[in-house]
């Protein structure tokens, strides 16, 4: 099904543009088949009979030219013969009026439109809603109840104001962008939803910026820059106007505005941000217009502002299994009442869970999927890791998908360039059609719900070549000068330039904030603290009131070891934190420098202030955990897997504790849960600590050796670890060429634990006096974990070296004494399952 793009050649920029967001799959646009003569009106008139929507670009030039009033005729004789169902005219010519058009036209659609994005978008809808019409197979539930209750509190019967704003939240993956579109459009009388992403890090300029790309008109990277420069360069009253023209412009498209929260639209106490604050109270006299909000959280209300909130529920058990039921009639699966019953008490009302579900029992059985409870009950968090590892990926197609995990969209061409021309083809459509990608705006998306499982479980045995990618990415958006220039593509060549990996810049790499706040963040999440702190300070050249990268910024120098620096960062986070976000990060300082009760005061006066979630009871738990009180910290910990049961970093810490506690079968339990959240070589490292704690030490040796071979960069603690096993099984080689790799990785941190394992390493070769010397060395409040390695070593001296008289009776006194202290921690591996 496709539009038929009818215009003059004098109006090619914009229709160019319009073809080039639809693409063949939906229009036919082919100037190379129309040039003379016979074939010219033949092609016409063959591609108007394939038509189902008819689309003209109405101008001075089009009205005038002889092809278009011939295939302005063609429409309408298809339109008669049922060929055609829709006709859509868009005015792009002040010059001339809807009464310049053919009678039979003049009742048609008809828009003034300069923007070819706000085109393409008109028509592809219009061509959705024809399939939508034509087929009986999509499955909705409808949510009557919820529609009935947002219209009653946009229209309030106690008041004759009405409320234009509405706030939609609830659980990701609930149905709230499938609410908005399927049942907010008719009570706003819209015909479309355009969802806009606020993300950290968002000023007013940057929403600015996102609302104009998608209205005012540009054809060029040059254009879009000079949108960009104009806005930037506004003062905070002409840039609230623009904004309130571009959606007054977007509401006359029958557009409804959809602001998404990508963690820059609420604080975290769930008022507006300051920006979207300033958008709606300008937006707020204006007549007929609505602007919804998407979140995950109500929304505390400012007084001055009217907004809706509703809340979207999971779907309750009866519509669950309705649903369920639905989707297996589509799937031509027969399921029984009673399967449908046991599935629907699992799904918990999550609609893309019950989908998830249907389509595993279509491809392994209802049987299969329900007979395995443990399946069963981490459906959810393994699906995409099952799916993925099931499927037989090409390692082209791997290649794909990890380029698109990170650096999201592309263009088909950039794709080809990774995997080759010939190879393309194949690997696209088997990615299509296993909805691992979509296309939209002719670029390729990862889909998002496997995004995080390709970049965990995804390997490839070259990594991918990120020059390469740039070049092709900047040269394709520098020859599509012609087309509407995606300021997606542009944010994505800025990500690309900013890893170290490429060396080379481009003028057409464009960057909001939060593409920075956003590198901060995932520096931080992949250990490579030293870039979140670069990218902090950029960042704070810009915008120095983001909390979440201040956060991360002192979270990485206390990573880093740098404490004054990082107490200078708290101090000035003070003037624009919450007091209890402040308590947590000096919590956090205390503890990285083993202060651990200094630290349990601060996480509690951070929790007296009113801090929630998971993290905060997570350290308590670390602290006490490190104190030996394992009862203080099983509380806490449990306290934090009631909140975040699937949490990678909680489960870990509970692992710990099992293992700690001599409970070896809890520790085998949680670590398969570990393994179904978090990264490979994580889950291995993990496993070694928990073997070399129950005396497992060829397993201990064989996973902590398989998780440093699984990622690029390993963590200290990998590496220690692998070490204390190599020194335990006496593989003293390798033991010494590891610690030549920590110190090329990790110079010059964590000094105590690697002069440990030194002294260890040094007592393995019978080098007890050097062992000793450096003992001394090591601070005073690490030594509880090097007393067997001193005990080692005097017993070493004391049965090889010739010592004198005075030195015997000094060590046999002091073995004496460490005799009497030694407690349950038998060496180091205690003390690297606590730390690492």
């Amino acid at each position: 099904m496709k539009a038929f793009l009818s215009h003059s050649s004098t109006d090619k920029q914009i229709v160019g543009t319009v073809a080039k967001e639809l693409t063949k799959l939906y229009c036919i646009y082919d100037t190379n088949d129309f040039e003379n003569g016979v074939c010219f009106i033949q092609s016409m008139e063959e591609s108007i009979e394939k038509t189902k929507i008819f689309v003209l670009f109405a101008s001075k030039k089009s009205i005038e030219s002889f092809y278009v009033r011939f295939e302005i005729n063609e429409a309408r004789r298809n339109t008669i013969l049922n060929n055609i169902s829709k006709t859509l005219i868009f005015i792009i010519d002040s010059d001339i009026s809807y009464k310049d058009l053919p009678v039979w036209m003049q009742r048609a659609k008809i828009e003034r439109q300069n923007s070819g994005k706000a085109i393409a978008r008109i028509i592809k809808h219009e061509l959705i809603k024809q399939r939508i019409a034509q087929s009986d197979t999509s499955v909705l539930i409808d949510r009557i109840s919820q529609k009935n209750e947002l219209s009653d509190m946009l229209t309030p019967f106690d008041s004759d104001k009405e409320i234009s704003f509405a706030n939609i939240y609830g659980l990701p993956g609930i149905g709230r962008k499938t609410f908005l579109k399927n049942e907010c459009l008719s009570l706003t009388e819209m015909s479309r939803a355009l969802f806009i992403s606020i993300e950290d890090g968002d000023e007013l300029q940057d929403i600015a910026f996102k609302i104009a790309d998608t209205i005012e008109p540009y054809s060029t990277i040059e254009g879009l820059n000079s949108i960009k420069k104009e806005i930037y360069a506004s003062t905070e009253e002409d840039i609230l106007k623009r904004v309130s023209q571009n959606l007054l412009a977007l509401r006359k498209n029958k557009e409804l505005v959809c602001l998404i929260d990508a963690y820059g639209l609420l604080t975290e106490e769930g008022y507006l941000s300051p920006s979207v604050n300033k958008i709606i109270k300008h937006m707020t006299p204006e007549k007929d217009f609505n602007l919804f909000l998407v979140s995950t959280r109500k929304l505390y209300l400012d007084p001055s502002i009217a907004i809706a909130n509703l809340k979207i529920e999971q779907l309750s058990e009866k519509d669950t299994k309705r649903l369920l039921a639905k989707l297996a009639k589509k799937k031509d699966l027969s399921i029984s009442p009673s399967a449908i019953k046991e599935l629907g008490d699992y799904i918990g009302g999550v609609p893309f869970v019950a989908k998830m579900a249907i389509d595993q029992a279509k491809e392994y059985g209802v049987d299969l999927l329900l007979k395995d409870k443990y399946n069963l009950i981490t459906f959810k968090a393994q699906y995409y890791k099952n799916h993925l590892l099931r499927t037989d990926l090409s390692h082209d197609q791997k290649k794909l998908l990890k380029a698109l995990a990170t650096y999201n969209p592309l263009p088909l061409t950039v794709l080809a360039d990774i995997v080759g021309d010939d190879n393309i083809g194949d690997a696209i459509i088997g990615l299509i059609d296993s909805a691992f990608i979509r296309i939209d705006d002719n670029f390729y998306y990862i889909a998002d719900p496997i995004s995080d499982a390709v970049h965990r479980f995804i390997t490839l045995e070259n990594p991918l070549d990120l020059n390469k990618i740039f070049v092709s990415l900047d040269t394709y958006i520098s020859e599509n000068k012609k087309d509407e220039s995606k300021l997606a593509l542009s944010r994505v060549l800025y990500r690309l330039q900013e890893n170290e990996e490429v060396t080379t810049t481009s003028k057409n790499a464009i960057s909001l904030t939060s593409d920075l706040v956003n590198l901060v963040a995932l520096s931080y999440q992949n250990r490579e603290f030293r870039k979140a702190i670069e990218y902090s300070l950029k960042v704070f050249e810009i915008n120095n009131k983001v909390v979440s990268t201040h956060e991360y910024y002192i979270k990485a120098l206390i990573q880093e070891e740098r404490w004054e620096d990082a107490k200078v960062a708290i101090t000035k986070l003070q003037t624009i934190a919450p007091t209890r976000d402040v308590f947590y990060l000096l919590g956090f300082l205390e503890r990285k420098r083993g202060n651990l009760q200094d630290a349990i005061n601060h996480y509690e006066n951070s929790l007296e202030h009113k801090r929630k979630g998971a993290a905060i009871y997570r350290e308590l738990a670390l602290c006490h955990f490190g104190l030996h009180d394992l009862e203080k910290a099983q509380i806490n910990i449990n306290s934090a897997l009631q909140k975040t049961p699937d949490n990678k970093f909680c489960l870990d810490l509970a692992i710990k504790i099992a293992a700690l506690a001599g409970e070896q079968k809890k520790a085998e339990q949680l670590l398969n849960d570990l393994k179904i959240v978090d990264d490979e070589p994580f889950y291995l490292h993990r496993l070694s600590t928990v073997n070399g704690i129950f005396g497992l030490h060829d397993d201990a040796y064989r996973h902590a050796h398989d998780a440093l071979t699984k990622i690029a960069r390993p963590s200290f603690g990998m590496i220690i670890n692998l070490i204390d096993c190599c020194l335990k099984l006496n593989k003293l080689h390798d033991a010494n060429e590891l610690f030549k790799y920590l110190d090329a990785i990790y110079p010059a941190i964590r000094f105590n634990i690697r002069t440990t394992l030194f002294c260890k390493y040094l007592n393995k070769q019978g080098k007890f006096k050097a062992c000793l010397n450096l003992l001394d060395k090591i601070d005073l409040t690490e030594r509880r974990y090097t007393v067997i390695l001193e005990k080692e070593a005097l017993e070493g001296e004391l049965s090889t070296s010739a010592l004198t008289d005075d030195t015997i009776k000094q060590y046999k006194e002091r073995l004496k004494i460490i005799d009497n202290s030694l407690n349950n921690e038998k060496d180091i591996s205690t003390f690297l399952l606590k730390n690492y």
